[in-house]
């Protein structure tokens, strides 16, 4: 059996993914543009929105299904490595000021809070003792 607070961590990334997947349809238009200025079309836009979001499905799965530590491992890493980039990326590339592309930024800003809250749960002693099968968590750690 999961503990909760696995159960919360893979919330927690499941709403973020979720809302990555609605800040790309807000931004689609301008991710386009983007690929066309680059020389590519809209295919490699979504092939790699879609590679990102299944690589990040896949290892919230073995994660949060599996107890994969290795897994875990990624995730921590990843996660730290793109809230740093999202931090600078508010810091040193403000925005043009568009409304969209602030609401891209608040959501991006809120996928990484969630992100890091979801790190929180990975370890908490339940979850470090399933990620080390030891049995069982009494359901008394959240009294």
């Amino acid at each position: 059996m999961r503990p909760r607070a696995i159960i919360i961590f893979e919330w927690l990334a499941w709403i973020s993914i979720a809302l990555g997947v609605l800040s790309v349809v807000l931004g689609w238009d301008r991710h386009v543009a983007d690929s066309a200025r680059n020389g590519r079309g809209p295919e490699a836009t979504l092939a790699l929105w879609m590679f990102v979001t299944l690589f990040n499905a896949g290892l919230l799965w073995l994660v949060a299904h599996r107890a994969n530590v290795p897994a875990r491992i990624v995730y921590v890493v990843l996660t730290a490595i793109v809230a740093l980039i999202t931090l600078a990326a508010l810091i040193f590339l403000p925005g043009t000021g568009e409304a969209l592309q602030r609401e891209n930024q608040i959501i991006n800003l809120a996928r990484r809070v969630l992100d890091l809250a979801s790190l929180w749960f990975l370890f908490r002693p339940d979850s470090r003792r399933w990620f080390r099968r030891e049995g069982e968590v009494s359901p008394e750690i959240f009294s």
